[in-house]
This record gives structure tokens, sequence and C-alpha cells, in this order.
């Protein structure tokens, strides 16, 4: 009997989601219903993920690194719009919790992100693996050690 996938192939969130919890990955890979909103910490790490790819991708583009710079250079708009449609704001405004974001991405730059070598950022790799097809985005490489190395920003944690 063939696998028949959803999507056509499989991808990290689609393993998670099935691991963490079938019935999720029912609805929303077989039957298409989407997740409405989010939880604040889900959209705090989504802006987090934001900043800091922006940063990489201004790097890579040969502009000058800052943490400051990168954090200006995106619309507050664009960052609070990705809080949109959390039902529970723990009594706090978008704005609040952008500010959070930006606070981490500090953070993240100060232990981190000044001190790596990015050499591609958000990119898409396809695999099949024992005839099933995968795909991934990686979130970066770096060069830093003298090798190249794929990592992703939850390492950091």
């Amino acid at each position: 009997m063939a696998l028949t996938l959803p999507t056509g192939y499989l991808s990290a969130s689609q393993i998670n989601k099935y691991l963490s919890c079938p019935k999720q990955y029912e609805a929303e890979y077989i039957l298409g219903i989407k997740n409405q909103g989010g939880s604040v910490a889900s959209c705090t790490g989504s802006s987090v993920h934001k900043l800091v790819e922006t940063n990489l991708k201004k790097f890579i583009g040969g502009m000058p690194e800052g943490a400051e710079d990168t954090i200006s250079c995106l619309d507050t708009a664009e960052i609070a719009g990705l809080f949109a449609g959390v039902q529970d704001m723990e009594n706090e405004s978008a704005e609040f919790w952008v500010s959070e974001a930006q606070k981490l991405f500090k953070i993240w730059y100060k232990e981190l992100g000044h001190s790596i070598v990015p050499l591609k950022s958000e990119f898409k790799f396809e695999k099949e693996v024992s005839g099933v097809p995968v795909v991934g985005f990686v979130d970066y490489t770096d060069i830093q050690k003298g090798y190249e190395q794929i990592c992703a920003y939850r390492d950091w944690e």
C-alpha cells in the first residue's frame, strides 16, 4: 500500500505536529483547518525569528551589521502584525510584545549574532528519504569555525 502525504511531502513542522498531537496534524494537514491566531509565546518567537533573519540577510548582503540598525529597519507595524489574532495577550498590548521581541533579539545579537559568519540564510532543501519526499528550510549556515555548519535559530536556546 502506497503512502499518500496530504501535502505531497514531509517537513519538520509536519513531523513535529504529528508527534505532539496527531489530531492537530489531522485538522491542519488533512482537513485544511488552520489554527487562527496563536499564542503570545509563538508570536514572540516568530517576531524574534524575523529580526534575526533580517539581521543575517543584511550581513550576508554586505551591509554593515548592528542590532540597533536592524531593529530600526524593520517596520514595527510589520512585527506587530505577527500578533494579529492572538486571543490572550496576557493583559498587554501588541506594542509591549513587539518591545519584548526586540529585547530578545538584542540578547541574541549580544550572545551570538555578532560572532557568527553566516554564508546563506533561509533556504529550501528537498531530499527523498526512503522514497518519501522531504522538504525543509535551513535557518542559516555559518562558516565561523572554518567549515560550513547548518544552524537553526533554536540551537541558541
